[in-house]
């Protein structure tokens, strides 16, 4: 979703925010996500 479509749709639900960001998720979150187990160090 880009910021423009997730911008509109929190103003066509009336959700009110202070601001937004995002990151890029690293290897863990993705491994984390795909595989419901974390990486071991």
């Amino acid at each position: 979703m880009s910021y423009g479509n997730m911008l509109d749709a929190l103003r066509k639900h009336e959700v009110e925010y202070a601001s937004i960001y995002s990151e890029l998720p690293s290897l863990n979150d993705v491994f984390l996500t795909l595989t419901g187990k974390a990486l071991r160090e």
